[in-house]
């Protein structure tokens, strides 16, 4: 169990067995940024071999992985006292982190900064290693699930379930008949601990669409489900202010994700805190 307290963002949580459950210090204002994030999307390569048209940071196959990233954790976390440390790293927000030589030893050295790393992977580059150690230093893992690589994130989930390893599906909505895939994928996969529901965005390589229509459907759908193993997106927030009707039906936490979150890329300039892989501006700089 972790506790952190930022009383200049009126900001107490406690973060226990994966889950974090958060307070207003004073319970009649709201809670606003963060100086020190408590979940953090990392970055430790912009390779990826999937090549998904609708690549929201146009990873390629010739990307390059990014170097000393177990320095710059240790630098970057080991520098801040425990209750500034995220609670959890998520890992992945450009290429696919496990073709990184050196994913496993970072796994380990965040795992020892009291850090829980998570990550998500399109399922291709799973080994009996890279099982062994995310059971032993992950909270839990996301596999994409893009349509093209069906065998291979279904195949991948299953290795996740199967090591015991909390396993989530992401999921993008929003060109037509994604909603209605969603609903069939949740309807034919067992053990799954959740399934998360992304929204298209069309940045990088995917092409601008009419995605409210999609979005739509899929909520209705949610709202006469009200599955309790589901999750959305935290791009999904804008959407959501104008649909409160969605967000009372599934309990949706409402919290500006810019308040929690941030994004870091560990490149040269890893000590760039960004405010999300959507949106790579400068924390407080916007």
């Amino acid at each position: 169990m972790r506790i952190r307290r930022e009383p200049e963002s009126n900001y107490f949580a406690i973060f226990h067995n994966g889950k974090t459950f958060r307070f207003a210090i004073n319970a009649s204002l709201p809670i606003t940024q963060l100086r020190h994030p408590e979940i953090l999307d990392c970055a430790i390569t912009a390779k990826c071999y999937a090549d998904c048209p609708w690549c929201y940071v146009s990873s390629v196959k010739e990307g390059k992985h990014y170097s000393n990233i177990v320095v710059k954790a240790r630098e970057i976390f080991g520098n801040l006292d425990l209750d500034q440390r995220p609670f959890q790293i998520a890992i992945g927000g450009e290429g696919e982190p496990t073709l990184h030589p050196d994913f496993i030893p970072f796994l380990k050295s965040i795992a020892e900064l009291e850090i829980v790393p998570n990550y998500t992977t399109n399922g291709m580059h799973l080994s009996d290693e890279i099982l062994k150690a995310t059971k032993e230093f992950c909270g839990g893992v996301a596999v994409s699930c893009h349509p093209h690589l069906e065998k291979v994130w279904r195949k991948a989930a299953n290795q996740l379930i199967q090591a015991g390893i909390a396993t989530c599906l992401h999921i993008i909505v929003g060109e037509y008949g994604t909603s209605e895939k969603f609903w069939q994928i949740y309807d034919s996969t067992d053990g799954i601990y959740c399934y998360v529901a992304l929204p298209y965005q069309a940045v990088g390589r995917a092409k601008e669409i009419d995605v409210e229509p999609e979005w739509n459907c899929f909520f209705r759908e949610a709202m006469k489900l009200t599955p309790s193993d589901l999750a959305v997106g935290a791009p999904f927030h804008s959407f959501l202010l104008k649909h409160p009707e969605i967000v009372k039906t599934l309990g949706i936490s409402m919290y500006d994700p810019e308040i929690l979150s941030g994004y870091i890329i560990l490149d040269d300039d890893y000590k760039t805190l960004l405010v999300s892989s959507y949106n790579q501006i400068p924390r407080g700089e916007k």
